[in-house]
Parts: C-alpha cells; structure tokens; sequence
C-alpha cells in the first residue's frame, strides 16, 4: 500500500500544507493538514515514514505508553486485522527524527476514558504523559482520546493533565466540543484514495 500511501501524500501537498498537528492554526485560513497516527505501531515507522519523509510531510503519532515494544494488548481478536502489531519501544520514540514526528499520548492502555472514573481517567492521561516527556526529554501537549471517547468531564481532566490539544477520531464542530483546543478528524486508508492522484 505504499504507492497509494505516497500519492495520498503528493495530492495532501498540492490541495494544502502539510505541518505537524502541534502547529497552531493560521489566522490567514491557509488550509493546513496534518496527518496523525494512533496507537504508535512500528508498522507506521517502517512504512509510513520513509514515504512522508521522502516528501517532507510531518507526522503525528500519539502513543499507547503501556504496550511499549510490546503487541497492543488492548487488542484480543485474533483475527483482528492489528492484532499482531507492536508498539514502538522507548528507544524506537527516543531515535524518531524530531523535526518530522511529533508524538502525542494515546493513554496508558488504550481504555475509553469517558468509561473510567474520574481517578483512573486522571491516571491514564498522567502517568502516559509523565512517561512520553520522561522518554523525550520534551513536553508532550498533544491527546488522542482512545475510541474518541469524550465528554466534558474528559476534557476537563485532559487540560488539567496540562495536554493543549484533544483530538478525537471523528470530524467535529468546536463550539459543540467545548473549545479550540478540541480537533477532529478524518479517518483515510491506503485505500481510500486511488493512484490517479
């Protein structure tokens, strides 16, 4: 899928610019993409990467912190398309070009935090951003909640936990989500686009 992956990324550079999703959005209404990852599976590094860096795309890639090199446990079907994936390992994230990839967190252990109570959101959002800084010895300001799980008591914690910018894994209405710092976005495949473009 690395042909498609590619002329996904011509056509993105052309329709827009591509920047890290830590960039803040321009006053001027540039169109501005940026292209994000979750889980933080090496599949993204090994193929993913090369192709973006090839064409100086940025990519963002928000972490599970409690599979580090390990197969995302969150994930038991067998037959579940990325139940062999693994995630990347501390010394995999230290090694990532820092002027291409930009990494977020992605929770602990991958668990709906709109489904925890107060105290086991508050960890999750904690101790995988504690964990990401600690590995990168940088701040860590950007979220993607796990399944999208949001509500304003998530949000709430999530700015508390000091994360800057939520992301959820649908397209959404910022005054509906409750702020600017709440990003939506647009699921895309290898397959979703041809190679006519």
């Amino acid at each position: 899928q690395r042909d498609r992956f590619a002329s996904q990324m011509e056509a993105l550079k052309r329709y827009g610019t591509a920047v890290s999703a830590e960039t803040a959005s321009p006053p001027d209404g540039t169109d501005r993409i940026a292209i994000t990852f979750d889980d933080g599976f090496t599949s993204v590094v090994e193929n993913a990467l090369p192709v973006m860096a090839a064409r100086g795309v940025p990519a963002t890639i928000f972490v599970t912190t409690g599979y580090l090199g390990a197969r995302a446990g969150w994930i038991v079907k067998q037959e579940h398309t990325n139940y062999h994936e693994v995630v990347l390992s501390a010394r995999q994230l230290q090694e990532l070009p820092g002027d291409l990839v930009c990494i977020g967190s992605h929770g602990m252990l991958h668990r709906d935090l709109s489904r925890l109570t107060p105290d086991e959101a508050t960890a999750e959002l904690g101790q995988s951003r504690e964990e990401l800084e600690a590995i990168l010895n940088r701040p860590v300001r950007l979220l993607s909640l796990p399944y999208g799980g949001c509500s304003p008591a998530v949000l709430d914690l999530a700015r508390k936990a000091g994360y800057e910018r939520i992301f959820l894994n649908v397209p959404v209405d910022t005054a509906i989500a409750g702020g600017d710092d709440v990003v939506g976005r647009t699921n895309t495949t290898p397959d979703d686009w041809g190679l006519e473009f």
